[in-house]
């Protein structure tokens, strides 16, 4: 098939023949691509028996270069990149690229690059081989022992990693890592106390469209990979689901190339998720895809660097899992151990041909069942259970639910986890500590009273447990405890539940039982979450406020359905519900980070020569520093209106500066920007920072407006409505209705006087020497371009780009115009959803649009004060905080694409992260 597609490569050239580059090869057949690996092993190694393989070490220059194929891609990292990058100059396609491959063979330079990407990781530290300097970046700067010691290169399956329990351990820790250590030194990694550890796998094709598939839990023993299960075995909540796969595609954007990418996470509990590490290549992580996906990861790597399309990722089971093989003391031994294997259903044996040593992977076993359930019985069948010991207890915003639980999670049986993991999502999205348990009220009554007796003792206040059939368990344990019980009736194979139902409601009085609808846990966590906030205490008051948030959003959500329904046809509301924004997934996190905000920023940085100080500017958004050779430009969370602060937003000021980065990078044709060509939307300086040439700025700020709209005191509805018809040197005609389309767009220019934005005309501009007229007719010719771009870039992504605003300066250095400051965000800009169709209908009914700017704050405002006027405004609730984060995420997503690389804040000093960033950046 390749072969006859124009574009396509027809011959792949692998560094490495192990099991990767077996399995790749067995794939490439199928797709017509001819796969030829690279090995010292020969004949002799894995891929041998499926390909053609060339004898001589991956690692060697010549061999590297020499290597035929029409494009080179790898099986493992540690090759000769110099010959790579060879390859490419001579016009050979390599994926991934040697750039990618040399930031990941330095695990310490691929920490320094996620982090500077804003990718979520944790603590390290870059130190010297020697117990003095371990000891002093441990006590100092990572907290204290225990602490993980890491080889920089050449570190895989366990290898290279030594846990360092205290300062004693030091010397042996540095001497288990031998040769590694001398292989590129080492590095420090603050403890990570995870819940579990995850992976996914994410695909690039060669024009950068990726593709992501599902989450894994991965187990490990003696530090190697055992088993990795999809879905994870235990009830991981859908908000860090998706947190995992943001992370993973965020570390993919940090390098470039094609192929498969296997990045490494560890769950910390809540939606909280760090980067661990990436491999840029088929991984153990992804070898159940094979069995499992619609397109395994080994046809995905070949598609992706071939140049054909990307496969479909999607599982095809409703559960599996792959057991790694590793040797025995025998080969005959290890083989005894397959046996099991071929009378399971859905498991299948891949055996990788390689000579056997005690501890090596040899093969793996992958099986598929229909659910969790079976799956569970089918891997107890091979010998590997997955102990119900192993759901890990969950909850609480920074994942210390084993410290506290207040409630209890319980089930008569591992099957009713599927139907339960609602009510844990419910506890973690609330931040409620919780454990949860198998509990049978008839295989286990011992256990059942135990728990039961002892869980007020332990401080358990609310239980929640779910059960099936017979169902005694909730009315059993309601027997035995003075703490409110919920039942959740669990829907069964004979009676649908409604036996399950029957017998919980069914309790004698004295017994009383809160029941939910079959199957419904969601609301059984919800009910436990009113019960505590009922409570006096910190806990109660915090969970009253959240759930009138809860409420508000709820309440806010079906009014906006509601009004977006009326507005289109039911196909297209239907459609856009199949692909519906998932934003309000990340309202757990964003609430979390209410009280963690870029505000005051205090960086250093050195005075050029001749230039005594750096001198700082604190805007109403942005803090801007002069060395005098730079300008840095720092996007903080301030929100401001009407002239002054009104809130701190989460994650604003990274939006605002991310969206425009992503903006200047696509105007390039029309402006130049002052961006310094050290950071752009592909290689951001840190998610708040701006790194800009240093220009002189006109007085002017050239607002675009393609309809009358807005509530502040310039916007042109506000003029329009008190009647006034002449508007910055534009004549209005009557009869225009507001958020009404203007015939054409308008230019309608404002300064600043004493602090606040005062309209001027074009003539007044040129009249009264703001700006010469040739500077003025540059200006508003690229202003009016840089409009059309935009709103039809927003059409293209469901939204109206209504009105905005464009700064101009001059490069002090080469006397250029430039764009400047910031372009096309939801603080300088107006957006609404939709398309002019559908704002038409709007406009004709009455009904307002549906914004997705600042605007919804300021009317908040308006409805409640006279912001203009009254000293003291009303404090912005913590529901309409987050919501408006929420919305400017989505703006981000819905214009750029990508997910939002949240930064990785979680309570961290943010000044310190950019100085870091600073630091890497000019010094």
């Amino acid at each position: 098939m390749a072969n006859r597609l124009d574009g396509v490569a027809r011959t792949v050239s692998v560094l490495g023949g192990g099991q990767l580059g077996r399995m790749m090869a067995l794939d490439g057949a199928r797709l017509g691509l001819d796969v030829v690996c690279l090995d010292p092993a020969g004949q002799k190694s894995s891929a041998a028996p499926v390909c053609r393989v060339v004898e001589g070490s991956f690692t060697d220059f010549d061999n590297v270069v020499n290597l035929e194929g029409d494009v080179t891609t790898v099986e493992i990292e540690h090759v000769n990149v110099d010959g790579l990058e060879k390859l490419a100059e001579q016009g050979r396609p390599v994926h991934p690229a040697p750039s990618a491959l040399r930031i990941i063979a330095d695990k310490a330079v691929q920490k320094d690059v996620m982090a500077k990407r804003g990718v979520p990781i944790g603590d390290y530290e870059k130190v010297e081989p020697t117990v003095s300097a371990i000891r002093e970046a441990t006590e100092e700067r990572l907290g204290g022992f225990p602490v993980m010691l890491k080889s920089r290169c050449m570190a895989y399956d366990g290898k290279g990693n030594a846990v360092i329990q205290s300062a004693d351990g030091i010397e042996a820790a540095l001497q288990s890592l031998g040769k590694a250590v001398e292989a590129g030194g080492v590095y420090l990694e603050r403890w990570a106390p995870f819940k579990a550890e995850l992976a996914c796998i994410v695909a690039r094709d060669r024009k950068g469209n990726t593709s992501c598939y599902d989450v894994v839990e991965t187990r490990q023993a003696d530090n190697i990979c055992r088993v990795v299960v999809v879905p994870p075995s235990f009830p991981l909540p859908e908000s860090a689901r998706i947190e995992a796969q943001r992370v993973a595609e965020c570390a993919v954007r940090a390098i470039e190339g094609a192929g498969v990418f296997a990045i490494e996470m560890f769950w910390m509990g809540g939606d909280r998720v760090l980067y661990n590490e990436m491999a840029p290549r088929p991984h153990n992580s992804g070898h159940l895809t094979i069995e499992a996906c619609v397109t395994s990861q080994f046809e995905q790597h070949l598609r992706a660097v071939s140049g054909l399309p990307l496969g479909d990722p999607s599982l095809r089971v409703g559960a599996a899992a792959m057991i790694n093989i590793l040797g025995a003391a025998s080969e005959e031994e290890t083989l005894e151990a397959l046996r099991p294997a071929l009378t399971v259903p859905g498991a299948k044996v891949h055996w990788y041909g390689k000579d056997s040593r005690p501890g090596r992977k040899l093969g793996h076993i992958t099986v598929t069942a229909p659910d969790m359930p079976e799956l569970r019985r089918r891997l107890v069948q091979l010998g590997e259970p997955l102990d119900e010991t192993d759901v890990e207890t969950m909850g609480g915003k920074d994942g210390a639910a084993a410290a506290s639980p207040v409630v209890g999670i319980i089930m008569g049986s591992d099957s009713d986890l599927p139907t339960m993991r609602a009510c844990a999502d419910m506890l973690t999205q609330f931040r409620v500590p919780f454990e949860l348990s198998v509990v049978s009220a008839h295989r286990t009554p011992d256990r059942m009273y135990e728990y039961a007796k002892a869980a007020q003792g332990r401080g358990i206040r609310v239980i929640v447990a779910g059960a099936g059939g017979a169902a005694h368990l909730p009315g059993m344990v309601a027997a035995l405890t003075p703490l409110p019980v919920i039942g959740v009736p669990v829907k069964t194979s004979t009676l649908n539940g409604q036996d399950s139902l029957l017998s919980i409601v069914q309790m004698p009085r004295g017994v009383p039982v809160a029941t939910v609808a079959i199957g419904n846990s969601m609301n059984a966590g919800l009910l436990a979450v009113r019960m505590l906030a009922a409570s006096e205490g910190a806990m109660g008051a915090r969970l009253r406020g959240e759930l009138d948030a809860y409420h508000t959003d709820q309440r806010d959500s079906v009014h906006e359905k509601a009004a977006h329904l009326e507005n289109v046809k039911y196909e297209q509301y239907l459609s856009e519900y199949t692909n519906k924004d998932k934003t309000h997934l990340y309202l757990p996190r964003i609430r979390a980070n209410i009280n963690c905000t870029v505000d005051a920023t205090d960086l250093n940085l050195t005075p050029c020569e001749g230039q005594t100080e750096v001198a700082k500017y604190v805007g109403k958004v942005r803090d801007r520093y002069d060395d005098g050779r730079n300008v840095v430009l720092v996007t903080t969370d301030r929100l401001t209106a009407f002239d002054r602060p009104l809130a701190r937003i989460p994650f604003k000021g990274a939006v605002l500066n991310l969206v425009s980065l992503w903006w200047f990078s696509k105007t390039e044709h029309i402006i130049k920007n002052q961006l310094h060509a050290s950071n752009s939307s592909a290689n951001p300086l840190h998610p708040n920072l701006t790194l800009a040439r240093r220009c002189k700025t006109f007085p002017i700020e050239f607002v675009m407006r393609g309809y009358i709209a807005g509530s502040s005191g310039t916007s042109m509805w506000t003029h329009y409505n008190k009647g006034v018809r002449e508007y910055c040197g534009h004549s209005l005609p009557d009869g225009l209705r507001k958020n009404e389309k203007l015939e054409k767009n308008l230019c309608t220019p404002t300064t600043k006087s004493d602090e606040h934005d005062e309209l001027i005309s074009a003539d007044t501009i040129v009249r009264d020497g703001w700006m010469s007229k040739e500077d003025w007719d540059f200006c508003h010719e690229k202003a009016q371009a840089l409009f059309a771009f935009g709103q039809k870039v927003a059409s293209e992504h469901g939204l109206i780009l209504v009105d905005t605003k464009y700064e101009f300066g001059r490069d002090l250095e080469t006397g250029e115009i430039l764009l400047i400051d910031e372009i096309h965000t939801p603080d300088c800009s107006r957006y609404w959803v939709g398309d002019d169709k559908t704002h038409r209908a709007n406009v004709e009914a009455g009904r307002s649009p549906q914004h997705i700017d600042k605007e919804f704050v300021r009317l908040w405002y308006t409805e409640r004060c006279d912001p203009y006027k009254d000293e003291v405004l009303p404090e912005a609730p913590a529901h309409l905080v987050a919501e408006l984060s929420r919305r400017y995420i989505m703006l981000y997503e819905k214009i750029t694409g990508e997910p939002f690389p949240f930064p990785a804040r979680d309570g961290g000093d943010a000044n310190a992260s950019m100085q870091r960033a600073l630091d890497a950046a000019l010094y």
